[in-house]
């Protein structure tokens, strides 16, 4: 996981804007990101695509740390990570391919 600093706050209205900002699109998952003084992060996944609460933690503790294990922490950008994928299972497989998909788009962002 990341430190509260490296977190962004939704509940602040300079972070929301965010959503405005460029954005890649993928089957699995919606990359926001910006220009910013330091590196920030969050990691949203909703309720409605994983409706247990264990599993929507577990992929969110799985992406936090591929994103904490990668490059970009040390460029200067904020990200937002929307999970979107249905697969309600998710299979370790499919999280796997999921991860590399995301791995390769925050490499393409520095």
């Amino acid at each position: 996981m990341l430190n509260k600093k490296q977190k962004l706050n939704l509940s602040l209205p300079q972070d929301r804007k965010i959503f405005q900002e460029k954005k890649i699109k993928s089957k699995d998952f919606t990359l926001f990101f910006r220009d910013a003084d330091r590196f920030r992060a969050l990691v949203v996944v909703p309720k409605k695509c994983v409706p247990l609460a264990v599993d929507r933690n577990r992929i969110r503790r799985l992406i936090y740390n591929q994103i904490k294990n990668h490059k970009i922490v040390e460029e200067k950008k904020e990200v937002l990570v929307l999970y979107q994928s249905k697969d309600t299972a998710g299979s370790k497989l499919f999280l796997k391919k999921t991860l590399r998909e995301l791995e390769e788009t925050l490499s393409n962002l520095i």
